[in-house]
């Protein structure tokens, strides 16, 4: 999904430490410092908290998401 380097950017860009993201995503320190390390990965609610918590947008991605969702289409279906 994203690599570590890129997490670390995110944070550092943010002005955050390790402590305060983990924090944000409710994990111990040493589990988010081991996803800057590569070793594992945030499921994908903790991703989208993280990126609000570093000010970046999601909101196109959700959008895209909920575009493909099928229980979203299923409510657009014409009822027979």
């Amino acid at each position: 999904m994203i690599s570590g380097d890129d997490l670390r950017n995110m944070r550092t860009f943010a002005g955050k430490t390790t402590k305060q993201m983990a924090d944000k995503v409710k994990v111990t320190r040493n589990t988010y410092e081991n996803w800057e390390k590569g070793v594992g990965q945030p499921k994908t609610m903790q991703f989208l908290n993280l990126c609000i918590h570093c000010g970046i947008n999601v909101s196109g991605l959700v959008n895209q998401i909920k575009s493909i969702s099928p229980s979203q289409n299923k409510k657009d279906e014409p009822k027979q």
